[in-house]
């Protein structure tokens, strides 16, 4: 494989068991247009940059080998990925939203559901699903109801379970099956809520959180898929909106921060074996539109928020101590934004007022 816009040498060698003089050149085949440069019998370096990836996805390297009587070829195809670090513009999806959600499927694409209009106060029903390979969007039909500020959670089955939201289906939930492009009823919720959380639990369910209707909720419910129905659970010490929910390594559940009359710096643990929550250390400043993003220890940090303007501010959480430790701050600023853990184990930050992505490298705990 190879990066757009990469200069890359390939070292060529030929040898020939009867001591003939080699040469070496490039086939007819050869797409990759790059330099053969001879260094001597036998051996060359071959050197090209590939193209931009909207030009050029892979190119066929093909070197023949030959002495006075006979040539022999061998061609490699080349996969061309864009530059590492950088972002690359794809296909629009419009027309434009927000407050919707986009989910991952197991077939790699990225299922994209409902969403207020940013010109007009209206709500979308549609969903549509964007191709990677194909820089493409699928239309995947309309959910039975405009929905944003929702919740979509994948299952273990593979179908995606969408539930409440502002507008008329606020209590209301339906599944789409990505293998058969289907939506179907699903049972509806006990509570009406939009700007809630769900956290898929590691026995299949799903544990829905707070949100907000006419004013923040406290209470908490478990979808089942397996018998469609939702059973309500116990409550949280404290109604939140715009919170943090996040399945912890043991399969309990973290919940952070939100609003209710103000920013909360409150945090508890759910434990789906007995229903029950307990009150963890708080946070050491109030959050509401923050991140909290599960670290490879097990750790969870905590990013950023809106109180009365956009916060800098980290912490990291310790579930065997239950005891928030403050980093240091990010710097800009920062609600409504995005935490993603990388493989390499720091986290990508970005969004919010800023288009400005930054990475945090993290301590040894």
């Amino acid at each position: 494989l190879a990066y757009e816009s990469t200069l890359y040498s390939y070292e060529i060698t030929c040898s020939d068991s009867d001591g003939d003089a080699l040469t070496i050149t490039t086939g007819a085949l050869d797409t990759c247009d790059g330099t053969l440069i001879p260094n001597g019998d036998g051996n060359a370096l071959y050197r090209f940059t590939p193209a931009e990836t909207e030009a050029c996805s892979t190119c066929v390297l093909d070197v023949a080998c030959s002495d006075t009587q006979l040539s022999i070829g061998q061609s490699v195809d080349i996969y061309i990925y864009p530059t590492p670090g950088t972002w690359t513009t794809v296909a629009a999806l419009n027309p434009p939203r927000y407050a919707h959600t986009a989910t991952l499927l197991p077939n790699g694409k990225v299922l994209v559901l409902g969403g207020d209009a940013t010109d007009a106060p209206h709500r979308y029903s549609t969903a549509s699903a964007y191709n990677p390979v194909s820089d493409a969007w699928e239309f995947n039909g309309n959910m039975a109801y405009e929905r944003s500020e929702h919740t979509a959670t994948l299952l273990l089955s593979g179908e995606v379970l969408v539930a409440g939201g502002g507008g008329l289906g606020s209590n209301t939930a339906e599944r789409y099956n990505p293998t058969t492009n289907v939506w179907n009823a699903a049972g509806s919720m006990q509570v009406s809520r939009a700007r809630h959380t769900a956290t898929l639990l590691p026995d299949g369910r799903v544990l829905v959180t707070g949100g907000y209707i006419s004013s923040p909720l406290a209470s908490a419910e478990i979808y089942d898929p397996a018998t469609d129905t939702w059973t309500a659970t116990g409550s949280m010490n404290f109604a939140r909106t715009i919170h943090t929910a996040i399945l912890l390594p043991d399969g309990r559940v973290l919940v952070t921060g939100g609003y209710t009359s103000n920013s909360l710096a409150s945090a508890e643990i759910f434990d789906p074996a007995t229903g029950i929550w307990t009150a963890t250390g708080s946070m050491n400043f109030a959050r509401t539109s923050h991140t909290a993003t599960l670290l490879h220890d097990g750790r969870v940090l905590v990013t950023g928020a809106y109180t009365y303007s956009a916060s800098a501010t980290a912490e990291i959480f310790d579930p065997a101590t239950g005891v928030w430790t403050v980093m240091n701050s990010m710097n800009f600023g920062r609600g409504g934004h995005t935490a993603t853990l990388l493989f390499d184990g720091r986290v990508l930050v970005y969004g919010s007022e800023q288009g400005i992505s930054e990475l945090y490298n993290l301590p040894l705990p």
